[in-house]
C-alpha cells in the first residue's frame, strides 16, 4: 500500500486499524515517527523493512505479534519498548538495525526469533522477560556480541534459561533479579580481580 513512499515521513493509525499486512510500509526511507494505533494486535513480515530514518516508533498495548523482518534494517532506530502485550517477536525481527542501544520487552513475551537483533552492532542493553519457555536458535551469537554488556531477565525466567548460551559469554552478560536495575559486569570483573590479587598476597 506504502511501498518505498519516500517523502511519507510520519504515521498516526487510526483506531480502526487492527491488522499491518506483509510489508505495508517497505522502504519508505523518509519516515521518522511511528504511533501505531491502539487497536493493531499484528505487524506483518516486513511491514516496515529497510525504513533507514526510523529513529521512534510508539507502539500500542494491543500488539500481540511482530512478524519476520518487521523492523529489519532500521539502521536509525537507537531504542525500542515492545508493548506489553506482545507475545511473539519473529525471526530477525531488528535484524541490523545498527544504531539500536536498548531494548526492554513486556513480561508475555513467549517467543523470540532466531537472530532477532541479529547484527545489531551497538546493542548494550537488553531485558527479557521470565515468560520466554526456550533458549533460542542463533541467540549465542547475540550474548557474544562485543558491544552487548548488560541482560537483565527477572527471577521467574533464570531457571527457565539458565543454560549455557549466558554463562559463556565471557562475564559480559548476566542474569539479575528484579530489585535490581542492572548489573554491571565491569565491575563483577574488577571484583574478581581483587580476588585473585588477595590470593597472590596471602601466597607470597
Amino acid at each position: 500500500a506504502f511501498l518505498r513512499c519516500t517523502s511519507l515521513t510520519n504515521i498516526i493509525m487510526g483506531e480502526s486499524v487492527t491488522h499491518l499486512r506483509e510489508g505495508v510500509f517497505v522502504e519508505c526511507t523518509s519516515l521518522t515517527n511511528i504511533t501505531i494505533g491502539k487497536s493493531v494486535t499484528h505487524i506483518g513480515d516486513r511491514a516496515f523493512l529497510r525504513c533507514t530514518s526510523l529513529t521512534n516508533i510508539i507502539m500500542g498495548e494491543s500488539v500481540t505479534h511482530l512478524g519476520e523482518d518487521a523492523f529489519a534494517l532500521c539502521t536509525s532506530l537507537t531504542n525500542i519498548t515492545i508493548g506489553k502485550s506482545v507475545t511473539h517477536i519473529g525471526d530477525k525481527a531488528f535484524l541490523g538495525c545498527t544504531s539500536l542501544t536498548s531494548v526492554t520487552m513486556g513480561e508475555f513475551v513467549t517467543h523470540l526469533g532466531e537472530g532477532a537483533f541479529r547484527r545489531c552492532r551497538s546493542l548494550r542493553n537488553i531485558t527479557l522477560p521470565g515468560s520466554l519457555r526456550h533458549t533460542l536458535k542463533g541467540w549465542k551469537e547475540q550474548s557474544r556480541s562485543r558491544s552487548l554488556k548488560i541482560i537483565t531477565i527477572s527471577a521467574q525466567g533464570r531457571k527457565r534459561l539458565r543454560s549455557e548460551w549466558v554463562y559463556k559469554s565471557a562475564m559480559k552478560a548476566w542474569f539479575v533479579r528484579p530489585s535490581k536495575e542492572t548489573c554491571f559486569c565491569t565491575a563483577l570483573v574488577a571484583l574478581q580481580s581483587f580476588a585473585c590479587a588477595l590470593i597472590l598476597f596471602w601466597n607470597v
